[in-house]
């Protein structure tokens, strides 16, 4: 992660790959995902978009894999970025809320979609 540069338009497509196999891992690390949100947190708006969107679904899409894999822990994690998202929505208009709404269906909560 201390590699990993967000904001540099020179390494989107290496960050993308990287956020990529971060969501499609089976047994997420809690420990990235808590360094990767706050890492996104701290700097959302200086990430251009298209890599702000996919650090946004990667986390929503580890935070449903963590929940589901190691329980308390991963419900921490995941509470907290569904708050953050909620929180999001709440602040967007219009296609700007696309993203989280995407989020949302990859986060698959129960409190925010029911089945």
């Amino acid at each position: 992660m201390t590699k990993l540069d967000l904001k540099n338009e020179n390494q989107i497509d290496l960050c993308e790959r990287y956020l990529w196999s971060l969501a499609l891992g089976a047994y997420p690390n809690p420990e990235v995902e808590k360094k990767l949100f706050s890492t996104y947190k701290k700097s959302s708006h200086e990430i251009p978009a298209k890599l702000n969107e996919t650090t946004l679904l990667s986390l929503a899409s580890m935070s449903y894999k963590l929940r589901q894999t190691i329980g308390s822990v991963g419900k921490e994690v995941s509470q907290k970025i569904e708050r953050y998202i909620l929180e999001k929505l709440r602040e967007s208009k219009g296609e700007t809320s696309f993203p989280y709404l995407r989020a949302i269906k990859n986060l698959k909560s129960q409190t925010t979609i029911p089945d």
